[in-house]
């Protein structure tokens, strides 16, 4: 295979190629700066559900009703039944349904 000089390309190639670069380079940013954000908004309900919890469990030990308390409290956040945060926070704290 022979090897291509990038300044030999037409200008017009030379554009596609730079929007083509510019573009991933901003899916890319953006899809991380996403996942980061995302990262921080789980672990922010996680901590407000654990900390309406505490004084749940206290009272009540039906797991049954504390999965509703959980649902209840999710729910507040936006967050409806069969999200996958509710079950990740599940298996965290080792409730299981």
């Amino acid at each position: 295979m022979e090897k291509v000089n990038l300044l030999d390309l037409n200008n017009d190639v030379l554009n596609i190629i730079g929007d083509y670069v510019k573009k991933d380079n901003i899916d890319r940013i953006t899809t991380d700066y996403n996942k980061r954000q995302d990262e921080k908004t789980k672990k922010i309900i996680f901590k407000y559900v654990s900390s309406q919890l505490k004084e749940i469990k206290k009272i009540c030990k039906d797991k049954l009703m504390i999965i509703k308390f959980i649902d209840m409290y999710f729910s507040k956040c936006g967050i409806f039944e069969n999200h996958p945060y509710i079950e990740e926070y599940l298996k965290l704290k080792k409730i299981q349904n």
